[in-house]
């Protein structure tokens, strides 16, 4: 078996590839080298690349494309679909990453814990004549609020979502309110929410994590911003397109929230001239949410074992496109 992996992938993956077949990894993500590249392949991996047509028509032998992680924006799914190609993803495998990375980004922008390191680095809190530490601290207005018994509005409650609310209801006893397109089985300790209004206007902190789609495309604007307490906190970890960037900016300057925290942006990589990049009441991460070592193993190997599958004739278990198999050659 021949693999073409676009960008590396965690090394237990290629190591499980290589049993089976050659593995060659892309020098770059150019059409024309992927297109140079993919001729005698089986097996073609992506990870957040948008996979051309073209490189899909070149690949003559191309049976299976494998995308790491679950949402499927970057894959052209229904044209492999129609040239018999198998596409398979690692729907499960970063659930728990990226849940545990929204927790974390509660608790710096509400503990202000990235400001408290900057202003330590800068030697604002190095003032020898000050009582104590904890005196500039206060001073500074580093202080924070508490997570413990607060409510928590969690907008979507698929996978992550899921694991979110387990950790705000079992990790802080937090009132969680669940508000998702699909309605389902939620714990003891969760209420949910029809109307996403009454999430806004409740909750001390509010967090998205729906995937990416026309009916979520800036699902949440200005007036949701308006309803939120001026004490409360906004998280997305779910894409930036959910949001109406600009009138996230605008909440923050006019301090209509208290603050927000963001692993995703409207634009990526966004731009240097980013008007969040001036705000002190937001902390920003690059996309961080599933780069963990345990998240990437589990995603690698995921996908390979499904990629694997497919080539010996077997069901696999991530299918994304049952039916191909009426089109294929």
């Amino acid at each position: 078996m021949k693999f073409l992996l676009c960008e590396p992938i965690h090394p237990a993956g290629i190591e499980y590839l290589r049993r089976y077949g050659e593995v060659t990894v892309a020098p770059d993500v150019k059409t024309e080298t992927l297109i140079d590249l993919v001729g005698d392949k089986d097996a073609i991996f992506v990870r957040t690349w948008k996979l051309p047509e073209e490189v899909i028509d070149a690949g003559k032998n191309l049976k299976v494309i494998a995308r790491q992680g679950k949402e499927m924006t970057n894959i052209p799914v229904e044209y492999a679909t129609k040239k018999g190609i198998a596409v398979v993803n690692a729907p499960h495998s970063n659930a728990l990453s990226v849940a545990e990375h929204n927790i974390a980004l509660m608790m710096a922008v509400s503990r202000h814990i990235v400001e408290g390191d900057r202003r330590m680095r800068a030697g604002d809190c190095s003032d020898a004549s000050k009582k104590s530490l904890s005196s500039i601290c206060s001073q500074l207005g580093l202080g924070g609020v508490e997570m413990s018994r607060k409510v928590h509005g969690v907008i979507g409650y698929g996978d992550i979502g899921r694991h979110i609310v387990d950790m705000s209801i079992n990790g802080f006893k937090m009132d969680v309110l669940i508000h998702s397109r699909t309605l389902r089985e939620i714990p003891v300790g969760a209420t949910w929410v029809d109307d996403v209004d009454e999430l806004f206007k409740r909750s001390d902190f509010v967090s998205v994590c729906v995937p990416i789609l026309p009916a979520t495309q800036q699902m949440i604007g200005e007036r949701h911003f308006r309803m939120m307490k001026p004490t409360a906190y906004f998280i997305n970890i779910a894409r930036g397109k959910v949001v109406d960037e600009a009138a996230l900016v605008r909440a923050l300057k006019e301090r209509w929230i208290a603050g927000a925290a963001l692993d995703v942006f409207e634009t990526e990589p966004p731009l240097a001239d980013n008007p969040l990049f001036g705000l002190d009441n937001v902390v920003l991460t690059p996309h961080a949410g599933a780069i963990t070592e345990e998240s990437t193993y589990r995603m690698a190997m995921e996908q390979v074992k499904s990629v694997i599958a497919v080539l010996e004739g077997r069901r696999a278990l991530t299918l994304y496109n049952p039916g191909y198999e009426q089109y294929a050659r």
